[in-house]
């Protein structure tokens, strides 16, 4: 509560807008890099040679269906159009994660993050001019 009183005397009215258009900007870049982060989990555990069929064939499905221009309900129809994807693609995914074993999924979480930091290696790297 005081925070707020503070930023209030400390901001004019102007700033404090683009300081809320700053912070919705940094959340939604935080969703898009955990979103492209789980992406990048499945096809780690796509390729995996222990993942179980059934849940290829589900994670396999959960994409399809995420791109596929064809849903249950069709997405003009107000609110339940949309709502088909926000139900169907969880759980989708959540079953596949719930067959695949605790160890192999542990491990393509840590082949996954190896990854990503291998790559903003060479990212940070191509900026500086190493290459």
């Amino acid at each position: 509560m005081l925070e707020r009183d503070v930023r209030k005397l400390v901001l004019p009215s102007s700033t404090r807008g683009l300081a809320t258009e700053m912070k919705l900007t940094e959340r939604a870049r935080s969703i898009i890099k955990w979103s492209s982060q789980e992406i990048a989990f499945y096809r780690v555990v796509l390729k995996h040679p222990r993942t179980p069929h059934t849940s290829r064939f589900l994670l396999g499905a959960a994409i399809t269906y995420a791109v596929s221009p064809i849903d249950l309900i069709p997405d003009f129809i107000p609110v339940i159009g949309h709502l088909d994807d926000v139900i169907v693609l969880p759980v989708l995914i959540w079953l596949a994660l719930r067959l695949i074993p605790k160890d192999v999924i542990a491990e393509c979480r840590n082949r996954q993050k190896e990854n990503a930091s291998g790559q903003q290696c060479v990212q940070a790297n191509a900026e500086d001019g190493a290459f």
